[in-house]
């Protein structure tokens, strides 16, 4: 799969909910996390997050880094908070 470069503004599905945010589906299909802290206000609050098959637009924040050792694969970070998108689209 073809990855996403920091900034990129896309349209992403929302497929799953954790408890420290969500698990959004991308259009080349990789999944990514939007964690709560970089999602819109209200959804800060768990109970108001949308259900799965919502269509969000988010903002690539980059790739995690594996730690020494760490044999995971580097996972998308998405925000989908209108300031964060503009503030990173528009510097």
């Amino acid at each position: 799969m073809d990855g996403y470069s920091r900034g990129a503004v896309v349209e992403a599905v929302v497929v799953r909910h954790r408890p420290f945010g969500m698990m959004v589906e991308m259009p080349n299909g990789e999944v990514g996390l939007l964690e709560r802290e970089y999602a819109e206000p209200v959804w800060r609050d768990t109970d108001a997050w949308y259900p799965a098959g919502t269509r969000l637009r988010v903002v690539v924040l980059g790739y995690t880094t594996p730690g020494p050792g760490e044999f995971r694969p580097a996972q998308l970070r998405l925000a989908s908070d209108p300031n964060i998108i503009d503030a990173i689209t528009n510097p």
